[in-house]
């Protein structure tokens, strides 16, 4: 009974994205990134990974900003509006950078942060579109 309680919560009271409760991250899907893009809705989507890890390869209009290069001033520069919208993804579910990156952010201030979990992998097994960034 509690946990149809608390899914009824949920949908109810819960903006379309999920709330992360172990991490206190909020989670979008790829549904809800493809969402926003269609509707115009304004927001940075960044890729965390670093290292061996980036390979170039990002979701179609993404920024990256490795997890380690994460600090006020480097958000600031791609992000200034601390209100919008920030959205980050790694590798896959198991990633780090992503929830790494996201907990920087809210500690610099941002109030609307989320990442996109299922990560460059997902994104890719859906066969959504990928650009290639100039290095």
């Amino acid at each position: 009974m509690k946990k149809l309680f608390a899914l009824f919560t949920f949908v109810l009271v819960l903006s379309p994205l999920a709330v992360a409760a172990e991490e206190g991250i909020n989670e979008i899907t790829a549904e809800e990134i493809i969402a926003l893009k269609e509707e115009g809705k304004p927001f940075k989507l960044i890729d965390a990974r670093g290292g061996e890890y980036f390979d170039g390869t990002v979701i179609e209009g993404a920024m990256h900003l490795s997890a380690e290069d994460v600090t006020a001033e480097t958000l600031a520069e791609i992000a200034p509006n601390k209100e919008e919208l920030v959205v980050f993804y790694c590798t896959n579910v198991d990633c780090p950078a992503s929830l790494k990156s996201a907990a920087k952010a809210q500690e610099a201030g941002y109030a609307n942060v989320a990442k996109y979990k299922g990560g460059i992998e997902e994104w890719k097994e859906k066969g959504l579109p990928t650009e290639t960034l100039a290095n």
